[in-house]
């Protein structure tokens, strides 16, 4: 049985690789040579280094660090590669202690949804207001989309891929912890 989500936990899609020009497969060149990528970011960083690799990933790939607004106003903001320790710590505030720590190397760059889906950009997708079932959601265009089910995430993410000519998916959990 698939996972609902409830109203405290928002969609967030990710632009994958499909769809967009020269991603896949088309490595820039220079000459003969492939043009040289910038390490992978190694995390726990600071912000400035974070975003100092971000910066030599997105010049790197001749793409920008934040896609401004595809069809339905979502900002999009390039994930470069990198590893990083997935799982909660023992010493962790409020955790059960039950879920070890596992080192998870991401090895391709992504697009991420900047914020939630709003309910503005469920609604033009979708055409449905899967929220207004629950009593503690607030309503309005600038609101996270909730009461959103897996299937019907899924859905979203076809439906915006058929709409943008582009490939939408949701994150991985890895992708969605090291992107946080």
């Amino acid at each position: 049985m698939q996972p609902e989500f409830v109203a405290s936990i928002r969609v967030f899609l990710l632009l994958g690789m499909i769809g967009w020009p020269s991603i896949v497969a088309a490595e820039p060149k220079t000459g003969s040579a492939t043009q040289e990528r910038p390490p992978p970011l190694v995390s726990p960083c600071d912000q400035p280094a974070a975003l100092a690799v971000q910066k030599a990933w997105a010049k790197s790939l001749g793409k920008r660090t934040i896609v401004d607004k595809n069809s339905i106003g979502m900002d999009l903001v390039l994930i470069p590669p990198g590893s990083f320790a997935m799982g909660s710590p023992p010493q962790e505030r409020d955790g059960n202690g039950s879920e070890d720590q596992v080192e998870v190397l991401l090895t391709k760059w992504y697009y991420l949804s900047k914020t939630e889906v709003t309910q503005r950009q469920w609604k033009a997708v979708m055409g449905t207001t899967p929220w207004k079932h629950h009593d503690d959601t607030r309503d309005g265009d600038d609101y996270p989309a909730t009461g959103v089910s897996w299937d019907d995430a899924r859905a979203f993410c076809k439906k915006l891929s058929l709409t943008e000519s582009s490939a939408y998916r949701l994150p991985t959990e890895a992708e969605w912890e090291f992107a946080c």
